[in-house]
């Protein structure tokens, strides 16, 4: 089946739990030491924080996730590809994104990430780790724009006597010279 085949469940948040139970990992012969779950992609415009009580100390504690658009895809087929507008990590595989969001100041971040479990000396006998797909990369389309000067821009335009609005087939030749210079001021000396 392909992920456009799936189903696509729209969920509150997106977790490594929605890849499936890594609890699958101890169900593998001890010589399997580690277990591909599947991939989380984001593209993350914000930070968001919530505190949990942890469930064998009682401690209150503080956890952060990022805000914008998110897809968990997991490597079994069977299950649904899960989307969202907030992500949850565990925190050794977030931070580094958190600090990605942080230095982007207000640009998305893209990013994706392969999950997996990997056997480990706690009491829950596996721990989460995570190998990139895409480097996390600051998503900057203005930047893109100028670069390109919109050679990549079609032009909209309408009839205001028909009501038509029609996209032009070929991009729009975009003149590298700068505007400023073109134009005399209009202004009256006295």
């Amino acid at each position: 089946m392909t992920d456009a085949e799936r189903k696509i469940d729209i969920r509150g948040k997106v977790t490594p739990n929605e890849l499936g139970a890594p609890q699958v990992l101890l169900t593998k012969p001890v010589d399997i030491l580690e277990h591909v779950m599947g991939q989380i992609w984001g593209y993350a415009t914000g930070k968001t924080m919530r505190t949990v009580v942890d469930q064998v100390t009682q401690e209150k504690r503080e956890i952060w996730g990022m805000t914008g658009q998110f897809q968990a895809i997991p490597a079994d087929e069977t299950k649904s590809i899960v989307r969202s507008g907030v992500c949850w990590l565990p925190e050794g595989l977030v931070f580094p994104l958190l600090g990605a969001i942080t230095a982007a100041k207000g640009q998305p971040v893209t990013f994706g990430l392969e999950l997996y479990v990997f056997r480990a000396n706690n009491p829950a006998k596996y721990s989460w780790g995570a190998r990139n797909l895409v480097e996390a990369n600051v998503d900057d389309p203005l930047s893109r724009l100028v670069a390109t000067r919109g050679s990549d821009i079609q032009a909209i335009t309408h009839d205001p006597e028909t009501g038509e609005v029609a996209v032009s087939e070929e991009p729009v030749a975009v003149s590298e010279e700068p505007v400023a210079g073109k134009h005399k001021d209009k202004h009256k000396s006295k």
